[in-house]
């Protein structure tokens, strides 16, 4: 399953590296949204970046110009590079969106806050992204996932500074993502001190374990009328079509674009089943419908930038045949209008 390495010291709330909600998220994305051949490299603008993100619904501008601030201050903090052709940045200019490799100093380097060492990173799988509603919830699956691998206690001061909120905030938050069933909470016990006041410990959480995506049953079904098609789809791209696997954003990108009938019943069979087995499933391939659909818009996107790239040049082309000719054309009659028909035969003498 493909994931995000969100570098840890994205929560650590006392630095200049503390990121807020619309830069988490933007990360998140651009994470997903990197090319086959390098997977540290997008190339995206900010008006594909609003289309997933939609920040602003009601005021699209509003939420472009968010995701123009959210992108720089990422660069700033070193979290991404960017790169562009043109003279400003603009809803359209094509980026080339760099994220750092594990072994760069973003993951391998530590930071202090609030008592706390922040260093490494958490892999946010699709799986953890299609459970969530919000930006808040994802950041606290992935806070999380992160903590309850030391089995650290968070309190809700922590929880306020790390999702940017007031205390009452966090902890309708952290109730929510409870009654979703997204975290678990282990309570403090009790204890006295040594003065004799009664005190609690600060509670842990830990993720809650998801169930099977689909219906064992269901796609035993699907996968034994799949065996003999496999051999016979004259689908030729890497894909988990017909096999028991975990479907990623790459399967449904094969099974949007296939012209193979075989390999699109079968893909179609397998998104129904995995669809109608539970709410997580059926959250999740909307998700992957949703990244391969992104990817081949930044598809479409890139053909078109070629097709006005190619025209650009053939208009030059033929603007420069056309310039040729007449250059041509020019000099030709400059020469036949330099050649000297007076008549000089006086200076031969008479006959």
């Amino acid at each position: 399953m493909s994931y995000v390495a969100i570098p840890n010291r994205m929560f650590a709330h006392e630095t200049e590296y503390f990121t807020t909600n619309d830069e988490f998220l933007m990360f998140y994305h651009i994470g997903t949204l990197v090319i086959a051949r390098n997977p540290n490299l997008a190339r995206l603008n900010i008006e594909l970046l609003n289309s997933i993100m939609l920040l602003d619904q009601k005021n699209l501008s509003r939420g472009k110009k968010r995701i123009s601030v959210a992108l720089l201050s990422l660069h700033s903090k070193g979290y991404i590079k960017i790169v562009h052709s043109d003279g400003e940045l603009k809803n359209n200019t094509m980026l080339d969106i760099t994220i750092p490799e594990i072994k760069q100093s973003i993951y391998k380097e530590s930071v202090k806050s609030g008592g706390s060492i922040y260093k490494g990173y958490t892999a946010a799988d699709d799986d953890m992204f299609s459970r969530t509603e919000s930006v808040f919830e994802l950041k606290v699956l992935t806070y999380v996932k992160w903590r309850s691998k030391i089995s650290y206690s968070i309190s809700f001061k922590e929880w306020a500074s790390v999702l940017g909120v007031c205390h009452q905030t966090a902890f309708s938050i952290i109730s929510d993502c409870m009654q979703k069933g997204l975290i678990t909470k282990h309570s403090g016990d009790y204890y006295t001190t040594h003065d004799g006041k009664i005190r609690r410990e600060t509670n842990k959480y830990f993720e809650t374990p998801t169930k099977q995506e689909s219906d064992p049953s269901k796609e035993a079904n699907t996968v034994k009328r799949s065996k003999k098609n496999s051999t016979e789809s004259k689908e030729t791209r890497p894909h988990n079509l017909f096999g028991t696997d975990y479907l990623d954003e790459n399967d449904i990108y094969v099974y949007f674009t296939t012209t193979c009938d075989l390999a699109k019943e079968q893909g179609r069979k397998r998104i129904d089943a995995i669809s109608k087995s539970s709410a997580s499933g059926k959250a999740r391939m909307d998700n992957l419908k949703k990244k391969a659909n992104v990817i081949i818009e930044q598809e479409n996107s890139e053909k078109h930038v070629m097709k006005v790239y190619s025209a650009f040049s053939d208009a030059n082309k033929e603007h420069y045949a056309i310039e040729y000719d007449n250059e041509q054309n020019y000099r030709q009659s400059k020469q036949f209008s330099k050649q000297d028909d007076r008549d000089y035969s006086y200076l031969l003498g008479n006959d």
